[in-house]
C-alpha cells in the first residue's frame, strides 16, 4: 500500500498538472491573442517545470538563492491551479451568457491575481487563537501556549520567531509547548534563526516531528536542547498539575495508513502500552499529527484528557482546504473523541506555498480549567 501511494499519488498529480498547464496556456493564447503557439507553449511548460524541480531540490536546501526559487515556485504552482479554476469556471458561465471571450477569460485573471496576492499576504502574519478546555482532575487553572508548525527555512526565518515568541510572552502561559515542524530546510539548522527559542519566560517542550527528519532530526534536536528547550521522545512530565505526554511522531499503529508515514518501527499504540501514566493527573498527550487518538483517549482517564496536534494546516490553501476535510478525521479546531478533546491546529507557517486561502497562521492560548 505504501509503495502504491508513493508511485500513484505522485502519478496522478503529474498528469493533472500536465494537463492544467495545457489547458491554461491555451486560453492565455485565447485571451492575448497569441499565435506563436509552440514558442509560447514551450516557455510556458518551461517555467513550471523549473517551479517544480526549486520546489523538489529547494525544499531541504540550505542556499538562499534556491530559497526564492522554491518560494516563487510555491506562487506560481498555486496561481496555475486558482487559473485553471478560474478559467474553467469563465469556460462554464460562457455556455450560459454570451459575453466577450476577454471579459470572460480577463475578469477571471484578474481575479485570480488578486486572491493570489491576497493568499501571499495573508501568509506573512499569525494570529493568537484563544479557546477554553475543562478537564476533569484538574486542580487549578492552567494556560498553555501550543505553538504547531512554524516551518522555519525559505519562508519564514528568525524575525517570525521571534514575533511569536514577544506574542506568548506578553499573554503569560504557564508552559510552552512547540509541536513540531518548527524548521523544515537547513537554512534554519543555525543558533541564530532558533536564538529568539531562550527568550520564552515560561518552560518550552518540544516534540519532534516529519520535517525534522526530513531535514536532519538530530541536528534539530541537539539545538533545540541547546536553546533550553526541553525534548521529549515517548516520554512525560509532571508539570502544573497536568501529566504532559510527549510522543514522537510515528504512525498510530502497524495497519493504518498515513500520507506521511513515519519509518519508526514504534507506533503510537506500542508507546504508549510501554508508558505507565498518573491516574490522578489530567493527561495532555503531544503528538505532531492527529493520528492514533483512540489510543491515547484509551490510555488518559476519562473526561481527563486532552491531545495536541498541527500537521494538517486546516488545508493551508483552497482547495486544499476542502480535501483536508475529507483526508483527516481531526482537521482543525477543538474536537472530541468520546471523552477525549482533541485540539488541531492550524499551524504557525506553511509549507510549499508562502500562502494562506480559507485557512490562516495561528498558536493557540490554551486556558484549561477545572470540569467540575
Amino acid at each position: 500500500m505504501k509503495t502504491l501511494l508513493g508511485i500513484g499519488i505522485p502519478a496522478v498529480l503529474l498528469i493533472l498538472a500536465a494537463l492544467s498547464i495545457w489547458y491554461v496556456e491555451t486560453m492565455l493564447m485565447a485571451l492575448f491573442g497569441i499565435r506563436r503557439t509552440l514558442i509560447f507553449r514551450l516557455m510556458f511548460a518551461g517555467m513550471y517545470v523549473v517551479a517544480l524541480a526549486a520546489l523538489i531540490v529547494g525544499d531541504k536546501s540550505a542556499n538562499e538563492i534556491m530559497g526564492r526559487f522554491y518560494w516563487t515556485g510555491g506562487v506560481l504552482w498555486i496561481f496555475l491551479v486558482y487559473l485553471t479554476l478560474g478559467f474553467i469556471a469563465s469556460d462554464l458561465i460562457m455556455t450560459m451568457v454570451k459575453i466577450p471571450l476577454v471579459w470572460g477569460y480577463g475578469v477571471s485573471l484578474g481575479a485570480v491575481v488578486i486572491v493570489t496576492l491576497w493568499g501571499v499576504l495573508a501568509a506573512r502574519d499569525f494570529v493568537v487563537s484563544e479557546t477554553e478546555i475543562g478537564l476533569n482532575q484538574l486542580k487549578a487553572p492552567v494556560t498553555i501556549m501550543h505553538i504547531s508548525d512554524v516551518h522555519l527555512g525559505h519562508h519564514r526565518g528568525r524575525d517570525y520567531l521571534q514575533r511569536i515568541v514577544q506574542a506568548t510572552n506578553v499573554r503569560h502561559p504557564d508552559l510552552v509547548i512547540i509541536n513540531g515542524d518548527l524548521l523544515d530546510a537547513k537554512i534554519a539548522l543555525n543558533e541564530k534563526v532558533l536564538d529568539p527559542l531562550t527568550g520564552f519566560n515560561a518552560p518550552v517542550y518540544f516534540t519532534g516531528r516529519n520535517h525534522e527528519k526530513y531535514v536532519n532530526q538530530n541536528r534539530s534536536e541537539v539545538l533545540v536542547s541547546a536553546m533550553g528547550v526541553h525534548v521529549l521522545r515517548n516520554e512525560s512530565v509532571k508539570i502544573h498539575g497536568i501529566e504532559l505526554v510527549g510522543l514522537r511522531y510515528m504512525k498510530a499503529d502497524d495497519k493504518t495508513v498515513d500520507l506521511h508515514p513515519s519509518d519508526d518501527k514504534e507506533t503510537i499504540k506500542s508507546a504508549l502500552e510501554e508508558m505507565t501514566l498518573d491516574p490522578t493527573l489530567p493527561s495532555v498527550f503531544v503528538h505532531h499529527s492527529p493520528a492514533g487518538v483512540n489510543y491515547m483517549s484509551e490510555k488518559g482517564a476519562s473526561l481527563a484528557s486532552l491531545v495536541l496536534s498541527g500537521h494538517t494546516h486546516a488545508g493551508q490553501v483552497f482547495p486544499g482546504t476542502i480535501l483536508s476535510r475529507l483526508f483527516f478525521d481531526f482537521n482543525s479546531g477543538l474536537k472530541k473523541f468520546d471523552d477525549t478533546q482533541v485540539l488541531v491546529s492550524q499551524g504557525a507557517g506553511t509549507f510549499l506555498t508562502p500562502m494562506r486561502s480559507g485557512s490562516r497562521n495561528e498558536i493557540n492560548l490554551l486556558r484549561l480549567v477545572p470540569l467540575n
